[in-house]
């Protein structure tokens, strides 16, 4: 990583948390960095919004999180083509880590049977259509429904910002998935219901989705009742993809990546994100983008990803876009980035 003077990064946190979300994406940006990234525990990141594409931004939601490293290892900035990658990383599914809304035993999902939870009646009532000028009383992308959920399980979260300590950003936004689909719990709870404790990676949770969003082609719950957390420290599951194609039918799962930073893709990819060329597999043949606010990720750096797979545009495009699967590090709990040498 580049070496910085601590007043001069201070300054540029702040700077990055005061920033306006502009550019390309929808409206889902992480905040926090993390430094060293020498644990499995590697970052505090405190984004709060959403932002998933590369190519155009149509969200208008506020980003407020904060950006934070205290490293000090100098970064080359060049492509060295020894990428080793840290293949043990898990992200968030390590119950050991200082985060409370780490937790889980991670697993291949070869090996996991996960049951049915209802979440595939919810994607499906998710209106593939977006918000119009014509009728400014409706929200087209928004739908008002009725439909349990027994058991979903959570396999990642948002990061809290600490600058909002009244806030639980990471328990009001995470990731579930069942057998047959997987889906975004978007701040859905009812004002003055919020979790009392932190939602964690690995619990399982039943509620009553009364309501469901089309964010740029993303399926995401948007309002809950009666929400309750039924276990936890349950297997997540995930599909090790280096050296591997990634496909859209594990679009909202759990993936590893590891592999170089080989170019940048775009440097103004919604937000204050960059997209990032990551270069992956034994020989070097396998590429995916890797979408990050981080000021800490530089070409030549040899990084591991662990977290849900992304796409740009999402999978319910209403605009009928083919959708492209991407690493999107909205929690940088998902990125582990050690100094280079």
């Amino acid at each position: 990583m580049k070496t910085k003077q601590w007043l001069v990064l201070l300054v540029g946190c702040l700077a990055l948390a005061s920033a306006p979300m502009m550019g390309c994406g929808g409206d889902e940006d992480p905040s926090t960095n993390n430094a060293n990234n020498t644990s499995n525990n590697n970052g505090n990141d405190a984004g709060t919004e959403e932002d998933t594409g590369t190519e155009e931004d149509t969200g208008t939601q506020e980003d407020t999180g904060t950006e934070e490293d205290t490293g000090t290892e100098e970064d080359t900035g060049t492509s060295t083509g020894q990428c080793d990658p840290n293949l043990t990383f898990v992200g968030q599914a390590y119950a050991e880590g200082q985060d409370p809304h780490n937790g889980g035993n991670p697993v291949e999902a070869s090996t996991v049977t996960l049951n049915d939870a209802g979440l595939q009646a919810v994607y499906d009532a998710v209106p593939v259509a977006e918000d119009d000028d014509a009728t400014p009383d409706v929200d087209e992308s928004v739908a008002t429904v009725d439909l349990a959920v027994t058991e979903a399980l959570v396999i990642s979260t948002a990061s809290d910002n600490p600058n909002t300590a009244d806030r639980d950003e990471a328990s009001g936004r995470f990731f579930i998935v069942d057998q047959n689909a997987e889906l975004e719990f978007f701040y859905a709870h009812p004002e003055g219901e919020e979790p009392t404790e932190p939602v964690k990676v690995g619990d399982k949770v039943s509620f009553t989705v009364t309501e469901v969003k089309n964010f740029a082609g993303k399926p995401e719950i948007t309002a809950v009742t009666d929400f309750t957390v039924v276990s936890s420290d349950n297997d997540v599951p995930y599909t090790p993809l280096t050296g591997q194609d990634a496909t859209m039918d594990l679009y909202g799962r759990l993936v590893q990546v590891g592999g170089e930073v080989t170019s940048i893709v775009n440097d103004s990819c919604g937000g204050s994100n960059v997209c990032y060329e990551l270069t992956h597999g034994e020989n070097a043949d396998k590429t995916i983008t890797l979408r990050t606010s981080s000021n800490f990720v530089e070409v030549g750096d040899c990084v591991t990803y662990f977290g849900p797979l992304g796409a740009f545009p999402g999978p319910l495009d209403p605009r009928g876009g083919t959708s492209t699967p991407q690493l999107d590090t909205i929690n940088f709990d998902w990125l582990f980035d050690p100094p280079s040498e």
